[in-house]
């Protein structure tokens, strides 16, 4: 079956590149699990040092920043939480995304399988990741006290938008990156800045007077359909429906990068 399969992707267009891969759940999601498994071999906790990792740094940030922000320390840490979780995958993403051609050149110069197989690849490890986290937050949130339940069933919505989106972003800016080498060191600038202009670490209240920075900061958006729900027991509708335009909008564009430019890629790996 799996020879067949793979012998059919010979033939395929690149119009169905992004069905083709996207199907191919069985290919992407063994070899992203082996990602994982091969970063933590012979790690007696494997994977939890993730969850781990994330308390010890929400907990120490919170502490520091709710004195130096005035804040309450319950509210912030909720906060800090559910934010900060959902930036380590975006910004994670975004700088994998640019070596995910580069990375597999071997696989694809040799074995003709649709490219988003080797975006979905790196994406599910890193959506692995971030289900490592996020018990961090909710355990945060019931500890506190503040658990909104809305959240729990926003979860699974948000994280399949999380998960699009970054496949999506995966072969464009991995398409440009091919291309041309310098975009990974631009990207990398542009995540450094866009932390520091997030509302992550900071609130909306604390800057009133300059709130058109979160209004045009597309990155506030997707932390907002986890936080929000999780936060506030408020969907925030806006968020979710910029998130689905732009899901739309990237999906599109992707199926015509993946027509215009995939013969070309093998090329300028």
């Amino acid at each position: 079956m799996e020879i067949k399969k793979t012998q059919d992707w010979r033939y395929r267009k690149a119009s169905t590149d992004l069905m083709d891969g996207l199907q191919a759940i069985d290919v992407w999601g063994l070899l992203g699990w082996h990602d994982i498994r091969q970063r933590y071999r012979r790690s007696m906790i494997g994977p939890f040092w993730l969850t781990i990792n994330s308390a010890v740094f929400v907990g120490t940030l919170a502490i520091i920043y709710s004195q130096i922000m005035q804040h309450g320390f319950k509210e912030y840490i909720c906060y800090l939480a559910a934010g900060y979780i959902v930036w380590t995958y975006i910004a994670t993403t975004l700088n994998e995304s640019c070596t995910v051609f580069i990375a597999n050149d071997y696989i694809i110069k040799q074995i003709k399988i649709p490219l988003t197989i080797h975006a979905a690849r790196m994406v599910f490890r890193n959506i692995i990741t971030l289900l490592h986290s996020l018990p961090v937050a909710i355990l945060v949130f019931l500890f506190m006290g503040k658990l909104h339940y809305m959240g729990l069933v926003a979860i699974p919505l948000a994280v399949i938008l999380l998960w699009l989106n970054g496949i999506w972003i995966s072969i464009v800016f991995g398409i440009i990156a091919a291309r041309f080498r310098d975009f990974p060191l631009i990207i990398t600038n542009i995540v450094q800045t866009a932390f520091f202009v997030t509302p992550v670490m900071w609130m909306p209240s604390a800057v009133k007077q300059y709130s058109w920075i979160i209004a045009i900061n597309p990155f506030a958006y997707f932390v907002d359909i986890i936080r929000n729900p999780l936060v506030y027991g408020d969907p925030c509708w806006t968020a979710w429906l910029i998130v689905l335009v732009i899901t739309t909008v990237g999906l599109m564009f992707t199926q015509f990068m993946l027509i215009k430019f995939r013969k070309k890629l093998s090329y300028w790996i």
